[in-house]
């Protein structure tokens, strides 16, 4: 294999380290179909995960949406404050408040009411027409933030539930996992995949232990243990 080749994850796979060619990299190379096939998906999903820190960051708020938003609800309620034009400094400001807010997923009405919203409007159109901006807007801030959840949420795949929890774990005094959450649906192959040192054994053995998903009851230590080692990606820039 050309170990100066694109940097995909397939070719930071072991074979880049040792120069033996392996059956993720080569795929393309071996003979059985079924084992191209498997090493081939392999493949695809190594260079998922090694894409995923450069993913498109979180959506954020428009600063004119959220202001023309808020001018709405107040021209409702206020027209006269709403075309105010000393006003607008205000309302801006109170825009790139609301704006944070969204983005850092703080939707609690005591922090927008008592803090970030309220006691700005409250000064041009009143505490009781303030409160009620801010938690029409909150409402919408609350949707909004709702859709695209579920938008981004993850397929779940169909098939009989082996575990479907919610566990911790730690070695000694080293937290590895917190409040992770693990799914396994029975007939699915699942990979482990991570540095040295992240407490994969740790895991595995928790999980044989019974420690992770009590309710696997049918998976035996031995079969737990049988883990194939797909690849890995170093942790140095190539």
């Amino acid at each position: 294999m050309n170990s100066t080749g694109p940097a995909t994850a397939a070719n930071r796979c072991v074979c880049y380290l040792t120069q033996v060619p392996c059956p993720i990299c080569c795929f393309g190379q071996v003979a059985d179909p079924e084992c191209r096939s498997v090493a081939a998906r392999a493949a695809k999903e190594l260079n998922r995960v090694a894409n995923e820190g450069q993913t498109v960051p979180p959506k954020k708020a428009d600063l004119a949406v959220v202001a023309a938003a808020l001018k709405e609800l107040i021209a409702a309620r206020n027209p006269s404050v709403a075309g105010d034009a000393v006003f607008a400094a205000t309302l801006s400001y109170v825009a790139s408040l609301s704006a944070t807010l969204q983005d850092t997923k703080i939707f609690d009405f005591d922090e927008w009411n008592g803090v970030a919203v309220t006691p700005y409007l409250a000064t041009f159109m009143g505490e009781e027409d303030a409160e009620a901006v801010t938690r029409a807007y909150l409402a919408r801030a609350v949707e909004e933030a709702e859709r695209e959840a579920a938008a981004n949420a993850p397929i779940e795949e169909e098939g009989e539930e082996l575990c479907n929890c919610e566990f911790s774990l730690a070695y000694g005094a080293k937290i590895l996992l917190n409040n992770a959450t693990m799914r396994l649906i029975r007939g699915r192959r699942y990979g482990l995949c991570g540095p040295n040192g992240v407490g994969k054994s740790t895991l595995m053995r928790a999980i044989a232990n019974g420690q992770v998903c009590a309710v696997i009851h049918d998976l035996s230590s031995t079969f737990i243990h049988r883990l194939v080692v797909l690849g890995m990606v170093p942790h140095l820039p190539l």
